[in-house]
């Protein structure tokens, strides 16, 4: 039985934060703009909710307002860490969302 070196892993330090243009502050403040708008829209739904089989569109186009704002808000958030990837991919999550409705 031969014992192999256990790798050991450093903890990785935090980045510090990037420094961004003044074009991407623009941006960032456009966008928390945008969703401070979309969640007062949701704030200000009142959905009646049927229970009796009827399907009503506008309760599905507040829950997916609902989703895209967080997934919108989590776009932002990896945006300003520098997680294009992940970024990207909550961005699209939104303009799927904006297909269903």
């Amino acid at each position: 039985m031969s014992s192999s070196p256990k790798a050991k892993f450093a903890p990785r330090s935090p980045r510090p934060p990037p420094a961004f243009t003044e074009a991407e502050r623009h941006a960032f403040a456009f966008g928390e703009e945008v969703r401070g708008l979309a969640v007062g829209i949701v704030d200000a739904a009142i959905a009646e909710i049927d229970f009796e089989g009827a399907r009503d569109p506008k309760v599905y186009g507040l829950a997916l307002l609902c989703r895209s704002t967080s997934n919108f808000q989590g776009a932002l958030t990896m945006a300003r860490e520098g997680q294009a990837v992940e970024c990207r991919a909550l961005v699209r999550s939104c303009f799927e969302n904006l297909i269903l409705v």
